[in-house]
């Protein structure tokens, strides 16, 4: 390399280093690093802008939002170096603050983005043209003085439900007359909500979708009785308990009568929005716990016998095919009969009901008869009325059945 190379710069904050052709040193003023390069052989001049408010976070100036991004502190330098041209504007160097001061008077909303863990002290002291600022949720400290005299900074949107705010974080006026201009738009039940009420800050709510919310049925069994199931519910949102009838109201129950899955709906309420539903479940009623009216003796017919007992659960008679159904034995013979009532629909079990056949007392045969004449049929007890129709013409059809002197209607 022949000759001088020069270029108007700052003084370095390091020592110059070699990068093939190029010489390179940087040169920092708080939330400005600079990098520059000097062509060796063309005397060609670079300089690349970072942006730092940090470690690790970056910040853009887009019209009147200042915006940081990236994971971790966030720390506004407003003591910085005097050192031109880092600085981000041209000012006087007898004041630190005019580094600092074309970001700082620009910026009417301040935007800090997701991921941002910490706002330092300061770092917002007397932003005059401030009118919002946006906090996210992963922000879990807010310096002491973080946002001091902004005094026309009318509303901070906080979506981090508890953070450590330090001293007057917030506050305007000097120490005889100190107030707050801001009003907080914040999550409701939020740590954030009780510092509010505590230094007598306005706030409203954000409306929270409560889609997410879990649901638990109060314990217990809820079993068929023909009446509305209702249980009570405890709801709770990212760890918070929400209390009914201020933060959510009940939509509706579905389903809740039958046996089978039910359904509980809740609507968001006075800063929440949005629905969540659970599902629980009513249990069949049992047989176990029906009353089942006595089946009276039955006297022998020669054909099965199919009693129909009534069966009552609660003072509610049940109806056969719909709360259950009825099976029988062979029901035939002398001796004893049974019917199995099986619980269906909205009942579950079984129960077993047996009855006496009784041997028929048989004084008269009923015998049956057909007039081809007239397509009727016809019954007597009568030998000799029997015999003269079947001489008139008619058919005889054999016995009907026996007529009984006594016993219970079968």
């Amino acid at each position: 390399m022949e000759g001088e190379r020069t270029a108007s710069a700052p003084v370095s904050d390091c020592h110059p280093i070699l990068n093939g052709s190029d010489v390179v040193w940087c040169a920092s003023s708080g939330n400005m690093v600079n990098f520059y390069t000097i062509d060796a052989q063309t005397s060609a001049f670079g300089k690349k802008i970072c942006r730092v408010a940090g470690d690790n976070i970056t910040w853009e100036l887009s019209g009147t939002t200042l915006s940081f991004t990236d994971e971790g502190p966030l720390d506004v330098d407003n003591t910085v170096r005097y050192r031109y041209p880092v600085s981000t504007c041209r000012k006087s160097y007898s004041n630190p603050y005019y580094v600092w001061d074309s970001a700082k008077y620009s910026a009417e909303s301040v935007v800090i983005g997701e991921g941002i863990t910490e706002i330092s002290n300061r770092s917002f002291y007397y932003y005059s043209n401030l009118t919002e600022a946006t906090i996210p949720s992963s922000v879990g400290r807010i310096g002491a003085e973080a946002f001091e005299v902004c005094e026309n900074l009318a509303t901070v949107t906080i979506y981090t439900r508890a953070a450590e705010i330090g001293e007057n974080a917030f506050w305007s006026g000097w120490h005889y007359s100190k107030y707050f201009p801001t009003t907080f738009r914040l999550y409701k039940r939020s740590a954030i909500e009780q510092y509010a009420k505590d230094t007598s800050i306005p706030y409203e709510y954000i409306n929270e979708d409560i889609s997410g919310a879990t649901i638990a049925v109060d314990a217990g069994e809820f079993v068929y009785d023909g009446q509305e199931k209702k249980p009570g519910i405890t709801v709770t949102l990212d760890g918070t308990k929400l209390v009914p009838d201020d933060d959510y109201r009940i939509a509706s129950y579905q389903n809740n009568v039958n046996a089978g899955t039910a359904t509980v709906t809740i609507e968001g309420y006075q800063g929440f929005s949005g629905t969540a539903s659970q599902t629980f479940t009513i249990q069949k009623a049992s047989l176990a716990n029906a009353t089942i009216a006595p089946v009276s003796d039955r006297a022998y017919l020669g054909r099965q016998i199919r009693p129909k007992p009534k069966v009552t659960v609660g003072g509610r008679t049940l109806v056969e095919g719909t709360d259950y159904t009825l099976s029988y034995g062979r029901n035939l013979d002398e001796g004893h009969g049974t019917v199995m009532i099986a619980g269906t629909g909205n009942y579950q079990g079984s129960r077993p009901v047996s009855f006496v056949i009784s041997k028929a007392i048989t004084n008269w045969v009923m015998y049956r008869l057909y007039n081809p004449n007239s397509g009727e049929h016809f019954y007597t007890a009568s030998e000799k009325e029997r015999d003269s129709v079947v001489a008139a013409g008619w058919k005889y059809e054999g016995k009907a059945w026996y007529a009984l002197e006594g016993g219970s209607p079968a």
